[in-house]
């Protein structure tokens, strides 16, 4: 008798519609959520989208197996599913036991998703009770310009790479990534804001002022705590246009002492600059690396010839030197190039004189590491990487691809996560965390 039952309550299902209907609310739903996922990165939607998503489609599904039960829609439009003659009906009292059922699904489904979210507060790292932001780490935003020449935003640009470049030789320093510190270019944000959601304690920003009439530049720079967004410093430097790395070792040295970072041995030689500087070169690399972070294949292309532009005005460039490394060797990553033997071999031979200029230049090994890893060479790879890492603790970069030399998932994961630390606003380095927890 049970199991006749049973029979009876199959067969009004499948009279209703409602497997059909199962089957339709998946294979439409479902592609939503993947598209969205894939899309996040590009078009920076905030996490909550994708989990507002999942959440619709979990509580969605068992409504629209109630309304396949109740309704049913043909020819003549929307109607209350009715009794078929010499098919079985299910009686009020079952009816509504299926119902009822389908609505306490409904029901644990949301009462599982708050007990979940309550959890993942507590432990959530980005949560303001759990973060932990290391009193030694800063940010470096884009200076701003408010000169009238057009060079001047390049120049600005340049200045705010090379300040990067010092600082991240620091190695009781943890600077936030290019990325994410040119991501809040001309935003308008809360200092708390960003120090949040960069991680880091402090911010430096800056302006710079030039005098077309003597060719002189001001430069004011602050240091700002970002939990009470009180300044630390406040200084303006004046300076002839020609000697500008003067002034950048001032503004990075002004922000160790501040930090009560203690220099030691070589870590002081290390944070001055060369004393030769072009300005045009400065702004001409700025502009390399903006096009670099694009990553298309002409931005790759352009990026090669403003650092060639770089080095026409400066040879001594080392930076400029090692962007056309990472240029050429971006465009063998991305499959961009004809002859990869040949992109490598130029490469490399860009690399040879960044060495010879800076053989302790952080950018130098991580850009020498890429290049073994598309020449199959993981035991080298690893060790420039971890030069690299040596010499420049902050490069997000040269973590990443450390990182996909780990054969050990666990390994290979908290690598990736250390990175994104680094570099929270890069695309590339949040799908590789999402890739791996997404197959855990």
């Amino acid at each position: 008798m049970a199991a006749n039952g049973w029979q009876n309550v199959f067969e009004e299902l499948k009279r209703r519609r409602v497997f059909r209907v199962a089957t339709l609310y998946v294979v439409a739903f479902w592609p939503v959520i993947q598209m969205v996922d894939i899309l996040s990165p590009a078009l920076e939607l905030p996490d909550s989208v994708m989990k507002y998503l999942v959440i619709a489609f979990g509580a969605g599904f068992p409504v629209a197996l109630i309304l396949a039960w109740i309704f049913d829609v043909n020819k003549d439009g929307v109607s209350v599913t009715s009794e078929e003659s010499g098919t079985p009906m299910i009686g009020s009292r079952s009816e509504f036991a299926v119902i009822g059922v389908l609505v306490c699904l409904v029901g644990v489904l949301f009462t599982v998703q708050l007990l979940s979210e309550s959890d993942t507060a507590a432990d959530d790292p980005r949560s303001t009770a759990a973060a932990v932001i290391s009193d030694r780490s800063i940010a470096v935003l884009p200076f701003v310009t408010f000169g009238s020449k057009p060079g001047d935003e390049q120049f600005a640009d340049g200045l705010t790479e090379e300040l990067l470049n010092v600082l991240a030789r620091v190695k009781d320093l943890r600077v936030a990534a290019r990325t994410s510190s040119f991501a809040y270019r001309g935003v308008n944000r809360d200092i708390t804001e960003i120090g949040r959601e960069l991680r880091v304690a402090y911010l430096l920003e800056g302006s710079i002022r030039r005098n077309d009439i003597d060719d002189t530049v001001r430069i004011t720079a602050q240091l700002i705590e970002t939990d009470t967004g009180t300044h630390l410093f406040s200084n303006t430097y004046d300076f002839v246009f020609t000697d500008v790395f003067s002034i950048q070792d001032q503004i990075a040295s002004a922000v160790v002492e501040e930090l009560q970072i203690t220099l030691l041995g070589d870590d002081k030689q290390k944070l001055l600059s060369r004393k030769s500087a072009n300005p045009e070169a400065i702004a001409a690399y700025g502009v390399g690396q903006a096009e670099l972070a694009r990553r298309s294949e002409q931005s790759l292309k352009d990026a090669i010839r403003f650092y060639e532009r770089a080095i026409q005005l400066d040879s001594q460039y080392a930076d400029a030197y090692t962007g056309i490394a990472t240029a050429r060797a971006l465009n063998v990553s991305y499959e961009y190039s004809a002859d990869p033997a040949a992109e490598l071999e130029a490469a490399q031979a860009a690399l040879a004189k960044a060495f010879e200029l800076d053989p302790e230049s952080g950018n130098a090994w991580a850009t020498q590491g890429l290049i073994h890893m598309q020449q199959k060479e993981d035991d080298a790879a690893l060790q420039a990487l971890e030069k690299a890492m040596e010499y420049s603790p902050s490069h997000a970069y040269a973590v990443m691809w450390y990182a996909g030399l780990q054969e050990n998932e666990e390994d290979k994961l908290q690598w990736y996560q250390k990175a994104y630390k680094l570099d929270p606003r890069s695309t590339v380095i949040g799908y590789n965390v999402a890739n791996i927890l997404f197959f855990q």
